[in-house]
């Protein structure tokens, strides 16, 4: 059944008239645009497993890839995503001076932190510098996906 008839059977059967269709609301945001990531960290093989796993995933594009905090807010400002994945401990400067001065240029755009350690002031220091959310290195790629798109959700 397509949007619009049960928009019509919808409308027929219901008894007050609702402002929008829902149905149609749920098609359009189906087809959204895929979510825009730059990805940040020093380890090279990081960076090929990452883009990797972008480019698996339909619903993510891949805006970018930075080796340290300073090319990664150039990116960010040139680029514009949607969400950075961003390296906690990184040459210049590290994630967190790069999440903030990300979001100086970009209130709009959601940081997640990557980091090989799972301490909890990593995560202090990143949330305080606004990721709104945190991965540890070695996570599958399915939890990184789910992760991006919840940061996005935000």
């Amino acid at each position: 059944m397509s949007a619009s008839s049960a928009c019509a059977r919808r409308s027929r059967t219901a008894r007050s008239a609702e402002p929008y269709c829902w149905a149609r609301w749920a098609s359009v945001t189906s087809s959204t645009k895929p979510i825009r990531l730059l990805i940040a960290d020093e380890d090279e093989g990081t960076r090929v497993l990452l883009t990797a796993i972008a480019h698996r995933d339909g619903g993510l594009e891949l805006v970018g890839a930075a080796a340290d905090a300073e090319e990664a807010i150039q990116l960010a400002a040139h680029r514009r995503p949607d969400v950075v994945l961003l390296d906690f401990d990184m040459p210049g400067g590290g994630g967190v001076r790069a999440a903030i001065d990300i979001r100086e240029t970009l209130p709009g755009v959601r940081i997640v932190a990557f980091s090989a350690g799972d301490t909890p002031s990593a995560q202090l220091d990143m949330s305080r510098a606004g990721a709104v959310g945190y991965l540890a290195k070695g996570a599958d790629d399915a939890e990184i996906a789910r992760t991006i798109r919840s940061a996005f959700t935000w």
